[in-house]
């Protein structure tokens, strides 16, 4: 990527995907508000069923995220959002509101840090419960998000659930965003 004299980044979406590709991000979980990938049951196949965050390796499990974010947060500047400190910043305004942005993805222009982002960000319903809340307890307990983050409480599979059921768009999560104070 390029970043531009007025701070936003060019990047190259082929390259980019090339990037992704090449750091073992096979399917980036892109499907429809309230669906699974054919074959696919919500919140992942029968095996996962009543696992719990703490049986899943959360830093094995953020390898999903880090083609974009990166393995270190960091995220690409004008791309994709940094994780580290933002992340601390929407838990500490809604605890709910970073597992909607995982499951149901977010499309509008944000601002992290004064960069502007506006891309979309996809949902990952494939994910199963344990696998999303353990990937949220390590996105918030790493890149200097637990030193952000005042009492936190580890997401368990059951807050995950809790939340899949209400369908919302990237749209909606993005609304949402807006209503929490966001930018």
């Amino acid at each position: 990527f390029e970043v531009l004299p007025d701070g936003r980044a060019r990047l190259d979406i082929d390259r980019a995907i090339e990037l992704v590709a090449a750091r073992g991000v096979q399917d980036p979980g892109i499907v429809p508000p309230g669906q699974a990938p054919a074959g696919a049951q919500p919140g992942g196949d029968a095996a996962d069923a009543g696992a719990d965050a703490a049986s899943v390796d959360g830093v094995a499990a953020y390898a999903t995220c880090a083609g974009c974010h990166q393995a270190g947060g960091q995220g690409l500047p004008g791309a994709f959002p940094p994780l580290a400190g933002h992340a601390a910043d929407l838990y500490a305004v809604s605890r709910d509101y970073p597992i909607d942005v995982v499951l149901f993805g977010l499309m509008g222009q944000i601002q992290v840090d004064g960069v502007t982002y506006n891309g979309l960000m996809p949902a990952h319903q494939h994910l199963s419960d344990a696998e999303i809340a353990a990937i949220l307890n390590h996105v918030l307990t790493s890149f200097g998000n637990e030193a952000e983050v005042e009492a936190f409480e580890p997401y368990t599979a059951a807050d995950v659930e809790a939340r899949r059921g209400l369908a919302l768009s990237s749209t909606d999560v993005y609304a949402a965003r807006q209503e929490l104070g966001l930018e």
